[in-house]
């Protein structure tokens, strides 16, 4: 049998989550980017986590959470670094969508489990709580990875919505052939905290009531079964308390570690702001970015644009240099192709301020194409600013395949900017939807990234 998370009391588990992007909105759902943030974490950020959760002990259990954790790009990276490490077990949470086509890229042997949600028994139930067509795309994924040879769970939340087809499951586990089962109460957290237990958890008696027999008839098929307690008698001891010395005294060895200080000063110290002050193109006595101000600011008119936004883009683009010239034959500060030059009447011997006007008129345009669905001001830029950098059709593109894949066509953030970033797999450049074909993907969402990364900076630093 193979292993997986385990709540035995000297076990070791680490719940990593890589990213909190997710393609599906489920009703419960913990994430809360306002506290959780955005950040997919890079591959060499979660291999170094991966070397200190196994520093101590080979005997860790890691289980990769998102969000949806297939939708990283290195996911079989992580799994690979993971094995390598010899940790005791490793899992894959996943809610059936198996993005980049991940049962390609590892073997069973790579992964002890992956780990399914389904939240109903019938696609009534289950959508209802994720998402229109999840209970379809998640049943055929786990007759996917069974077909490849990999050991799959199955995590069943209940909640009110959904305990009354829980005994629905058994069959649905046999039929499946399922090798552990894990029946969880949902949790106090993101939105399901918003709705508050009496709308959401289930009573004292109906768990008692009914997860236990339950739990025996899946247990019968020789299936593993695991359930929580949650309710406590009157002189029984909550022992999770001594967790509280287990970390400390890892924080303590941790503080004294290079990669603590390393992640310190990334996260909570503002060192591109201290890059920024320190370059040659910031004056911040006299709060000027450029030798170009006055122009940028005559541009952001045209856009309706917060000039310092704009200055943040030509700095993507050219660093303030106005005679620089990509391998593509881009030119200038705003780094325009010479057929978008002569749109404007100009040439590349078009002047600095020239060249940021007649930027600020084609970013206008492709602003103008955007589909008037788009209403969010600043998902409008960050279009335009994708279009800009990859051109229209490739957004264009990524909105279908947000519509196809369930998420908001409209949005960018955790929505279109995740198809952006994968135009460039073949499962999803070759997809029907898709017009303009393949993207280096990875340099648009960069680049929208990077500039409001620095935009945020220079709204720090310059007065507008």
């Amino acid at each position: 049998m193979k292993k997986t998370v385990s709540f035995s009391k000297n076990a070791i588990n680490v719940f990593f989550h890589i990213l909190t992007s997710c393609n599906l909105k489920c009703r419960h759902c913990y994430i809360n980017t306002e506290q959780h943030g955005k950040n997919k974490l890079p591959i060499s950020t979660i291999n170094a986590w991966l070397g200190i959760f196994t520093k101590k002990s080979i005997k860790t259990n890691v289980i990769f959470l998102g969000g949806e954790p297939t939708m990283h790009p290195d996911l079989s990276l992580a799994i690979k670094k993971a094995g390598d490490l010899g940790c005791n077990s490793i899992t894959v949470d996943t809610n059936g969508y198996l993005f980049n086509d991940i049962l390609s890229k590892v073997k069973p042997k790579d992964v002890d489990y992956f780990s399914f949600s389904l939240d109903g028994a019938t696609p009534k139930t289950n959508d209802w709580i994720r998402g229109k067509g999840s209970y379809d795309t998640c049943i055929a994924g786990i007759r996917e990875a069974v077909s490849r040879g990999f050991a799959t769970s199955l995590i069943y939340t209940v909640s009110r919505a959904n305990l009354h087809e829980l005994d629905m499951m058994v069959p649905l586990i046999k039929n499946l052939g399922i090798n552990r089962f894990f029946i969880q109460v949902i949790g106090l957290r993101g939105k399901s905290a918003e709705k508050g237990p009496e709308k959401s958890q289930v009573l004292h008696s109906q768990w008692l009531g009914i997860i236990p027999e339950i739990a025996q008839k899946v247990a019968e098929l020789g299936v593993t079964v695991t359930y929580p307690k949650v309710f406590l008698g009157p002189k029984e001891i909550f022992e999770c308390a001594g967790l509280a010395d287990t970390i400390n005294a890892w924080m303590e060895e941790f503080n004294n570690n290079i990669l603590s200080r390393i992640l310190y000063n990334k996260y909570f110290k503002n060192i591109r702001a201290k890059r920024i002050a320190q370059s040659q193109y910031s004056s911040f006595s006299g709060g000027k970015l450029s030798a170009y101000d006055k122009t940028i600011k005559k541009g952001s008119k045209i856009l309706g644009w917060d000039w310092r936004l704009l200055a943040s883009m030509i700095y993507q683009e050219s660093e303030f240099k106005p005679n620089v010239r990509s391998w593509v034959g881009a030119y200038g500060l705003m780094q325009m192709m010479p057929k978008t030059f002569e749109k404007y009447g100009l040439d590349t011997t078009a002047s600095p301020q020239q060249q940021i006007i007649a930027g600020s008129k084609y970013l206008k345009h492709l602003e103008g194409q955007l589909p008037e669905e788009i209403t969010d001001s600043t998902d409008r830029i960050k279009f335009t600013l994708a279009s800009y950098n990859s051109g229209l059709g490739h957004v264009l593109d990524a909105r279908r395949l947000a519509m196809k894949y369930g998420k908001d066509q409209d949005i960018w953030i955790d929505n279109v900017d995740y198809f952006i970033l994968n135009l460039s797999d073949e499962y999803y450049y070759h997809d029907t939807v898709v017009y303009y074909g393949y993207l280096r993907g990875g340099e648009t969402y960069n680049f929208v990234n990077e500039i409001f990364k620095r935009y945020d900076d220079y709204r720090n630093l310059i007065s507008e």
